[in-house]
């Protein structure tokens, strides 16, 4: 019966540990969302060709330090809207992005993001 109790209560303390990852995981992945979408919004200039209203989906390819590599644009507006897009995450280069190595590798390495200025 002791054997089972603490069995069930390493268990417990298992799944609430996983919660917490999951929940600290979470939070870091919007904090570092919202960064990013607003370091490219520092450093994005309107073409004067835009009107508001545009959005822009962009694939980012980053390395650990959060160095852009690549960027390209998945859906957007016109074409100076979208390159006006492009300029701007080369230009936030290096992006924030989470210490946590593993997040990294799972979610930032190859992000996607829809850039609403």
């Amino acid at each position: 019966v002791l054997a089972k109790q603490q069995a069930d209560a390493a268990a417990k303390q298992k799944a609430q540990a996983i919660a917490a990852q999951a929940a600290a995981n979470s939070q870091a992945l919007e904090t570092a969302k919202k960064a990013i979408q607003a370091k490219v919004e520092r450093n994005w200039t309107r073409p004067l060709s835009s009107s508001g209203g545009s959005q822009c989906k962009i694939r980012v390819k980053m390395l650990p330090n959060g160095e852009v590599v690549t960027v390209n644009v998945i859906a957007g507006g016109d074409e100076a809207f979208n390159s006006s897009c492009e300029n701007a995450v080369h230009k936030s280069s290096p992006l924030p992005v989470p210490s946590d190595k593993e997040l990294f590798n799972s979610v930032f390495r190859n992000f996607t993001f829809t850039f609403t200025p």
